[in-house]
């Protein structure tokens, strides 16, 4: 049965190693979008890259709606599910190297 992580739970549970999600957008047509990212944190904030011409890029760009699913691989096979809207960023001086 699904139970809601305390914040010390979730922020072991997202610290703990890298970790990659399954991003979901939405298409232009309401159909839903998912695919693999690698994540980071950055405080709160879940900063993730992608190409603006990849779906997921011209999705977010048209309507910034995203729900993002992490989860264990391994027994109790814990789960974070992100629900709310992307802040796109371009040309960001902390990601350029």
């Amino acid at each position: 049965m699904a139970q809601l992580m305390t914040n010390d739970e979730y922020t072991s549970f997202m610290l703990d190693r890298a970790r990659t999600a399954i991003l979901a957008t939405v298409r232009a047509d309401g159909r839903p979008h998912a695919a693999p990212i690698w994540f980071d944190l950055d405080g709160n904030t879940v900063v993730f890259t992608t190409g603006e011409s990849t779906v997921k890029g011209r999705n977010m760009r048209r309507d910034a709606r995203v729900s993002l699913c992490i989860d264990e691989e391994e027994p109790p096979f814990h789960f974070v599910v992100i629900e709310g809207a992307a802040d796109l960023t371009a040309g960001d001086p902390d990601l350029l190297y």
